[in-house]
């Protein structure tokens, strides 16, 4: 089985549903955002893969558009 970190570069903003197809179909409890909580469907939510110290393949991040928006200020 393949990591989903495995698929998607660092630090490279994508649309959720585009870059794991298999979440817009999924569980709407798989869709929720990271930062606040809210569950969106994967086709507006961002998800960019972090450096972390505890991950050695990173972390992802899933971002609703108004957090998105305030992480490119």
């Amino acid at each position: 089985m393949t990591d989903e970190r495995d698929l998607i570069e660092y630090d490279e903003p994508r649309v959720l549903s585009e870059a794991f197809p298999d979440r817009s179909a999924a569980d709407p409890c798989a869709c929720t955002v990271s930062t606040c909580g809210v569950v969106l469907p994967a086709d507006q939510m961002t998800v960019i893969k972090r450096h972390h110290a505890r991950f050695a393949k990173g972390y992802l991040w899933a971002y609703c558009p108004d957090h998105f928006a305030r992480t490119q200020v």
